[in-house]
C-alpha cells in the first residue's frame, strides 16, 4: 500500500479540475476560430486551395487539442488508480454521483466523509 500525504490528494484533484477545465476552453476557443475563419473565408476571395489548407490545418490543431484531452483522461485514471491502492483509497473528492454511501464491507462500518467545498 502507497503511503499519500493526505492534504496532497485534494490539491491534486484541483489542479486536475483545472487543467480539464483549461483544455475545455481551449478547445471552444479553437471552434470558435475556426468558424471565425470560415466566416471570413465565406466573404472573402480567398482560393479555395488557400482555403482547404487552412481548413485542414486548424482541424490538426483540433484534433491535437481532443487527442490531449483523451491523455488527460487516461492520466485522470492512473492517478485514480494509484490513490486508490494507497492509504487515502477511502477519500472521495467530486465524484459525479457524489460520494458512494455504502458501507464497507470488510473490518468496520466505516462510512465516505464527504469533502469540504473550498470557498
Amino acid at each position: 500500500m502507497h503511503k499519500i500525504q493526505a492534504a496532497v490528494v485534494p490539491v491534486v484533484a484541483a489542479e486536475t479540475r483545472a487543467i480539464l477545465a483549461a483544455t475545455d476552453r481551449a478547445l471552444l476557443a479553437h471552434a470558435q476560430m475556426f468558424a471565425a475563419v470560415i466566416e471570413g473565408a465565406q466573404g472573402s476571395d480567398v482560393p479555395m486551395h488557400i482555403t482547404q489548407d487552412l481548413y485542414a490545418r486548424i482541424a490538426a490543431h483540433g484534433g491535437k487539442l481532443i487527442e490531449g484531452r483523451d491523455d488527460l483522461r487516461q492520466l485522470i485514471g492512473r492517478l485514480t488508480a494509484v490513490k486508490n491502492l494507497s492509504d487515502q483509497r477511502e477519500v472521495a473528492l467530486d465524484c459525479p454521483a457524489g460520494a458512494p454511501e455504502k458501507v464497507a464491507e470488510f473490518f468496520t462500518d466505516a462510512r465516505l466523509e464527504p469533502t469540504i467545498q473550498p470557498a
